[in-house]
């Protein structure tokens, strides 16, 4: 009887943890709302230092404030690349006006809500360092 209660827990266990996965840690390129980025550079400091891992969350409005991760638009030099900065002003259909918290001008680029991939929703501070060692031959 305890073995089977033990199984049984065990299970639950591992259902629980991959339904979390599912809902809310599966990455944006197998369906899921999660956008994890490793931080290189200096110009969220200090609010993210070279190195750590952010994961983003899509979310359906986004607001001055949040710290934001967006892909440059379409037609603008750096087509695609993700850039993590922070909402300074703007909105969703004109453009964002957006800024890294260690920068003294706002970025060239006003990415729309469609452009944005996800705000903040969780830090793991230097843990990009083992991401990129490991992806290094």
């Amino acid at each position: 009887m305890k073995r089977r209660a033990s199984r049984l827990l065990k299970f639950g266990t591992m259902f629980a943890v991959l339904a979390i996965w599912i809902v809310i840690l599966r990455p944006q390129s197998l369906g899921g709302p999660a956008l994890y980025i490793v931080v290189r550079g200096t110009s969220m400091l200090p609010t993210y230092q070279n190195g750590d891992l952010v994961i983003m969350q899509s979310a359906p409005v986004y607001a001055i404030g949040d710290p934001i991760a967006y892909r440059v638009p379409s037609g603008e030099f750096g087509e695609g690349h993700v850039i993590v900065h922070r909402i300074t002003g703007g909105d969703g259909t004109d453009g964002f006006a957006v800024q890294g918290d260690n920068n003294d001008a706002v970025d060239p680029w006003m990415p729309r809500a469609t452009d944005i991939a996800g705000r903040t929703w969780a830090v793991v501070p230097g843990a990009g360092r083992l991401i990129a060692m490991i992806h290094q031959p």
